[in-house]
């Protein structure tokens, strides 16, 4: 890993290592380390750790995520979104991560802030009761998924029967 410090290097080591081995070569090709003719194409959830890793390598106390997983399908989502949970629990930065899909929200947020539609203002801010780790597939993050959609009701738009179920 010419290029890199003995620091930077064991962390980035540290904070990719649940991806698993092909992931990690796959990194390693992107960041300009390793022989091609060993490492197939990197796929878009190594592209993703590695955005993750450069970030988190200089070690920052805030990271700012907008949407980071607004464009993959729904396996790659989940992987990552339980990876983000992991990588947070190992380095307890703050991340302000910025999302239109409520129970990712409800999943990876500790207080979920609510916007109007246009403009966007403020509109509720919402403790995350939940404990940690939390899985997507769980009632309670389903079911506070449904509350935080009950704020996000607007005159423009209307509201459903509290008796007619979840919309997952």
């Amino acid at each position: 890993m010419s290029g890199l410090s003995a620091k930077t290097r064991d962390r980035l080591l540290y904070l990719i290592s649940p991806i698993g081995l092909l992931l990690l070569w796959q990194v390693l090709l992107m960041m300009g380390i390793g022989d091609r003719r060993f490492i197939p194409a990197p796929s878009d959830i190594a592209v993703r750790f590695v955005q993750l890793a450069r970030a988190l390598a200089v070690e920052p106390r805030m990271l700012l995520m907008d949407e980071p997983f607004a464009a993959l399908d729904a396996q790659t989502r989940d992987v990552l979104q339980a990876e983000l949970q992991e990588i947070w629990q190992r380095t307890g930065s703050t991340i302000l991560f910025i999302t239109h899909n409520v129970r990712e929200a409800a999943l990876l947020g500790d207080r979920v802030i609510v916007m109007t539609p246009s403009p966007g203002r403020f509109k509720s801010e919402i403790p995350v009761p939940l404990k940690r780790p939390r899985d997507p597939d769980t009632h309670a993050v389903v079911d506070f998924a449904a509350e935080i959609r009950t704020q996000l009701q607007h005159d423009e738009y209307p509201v459903r029967a509290k008796d007619s179920g979840y919309v997952i």
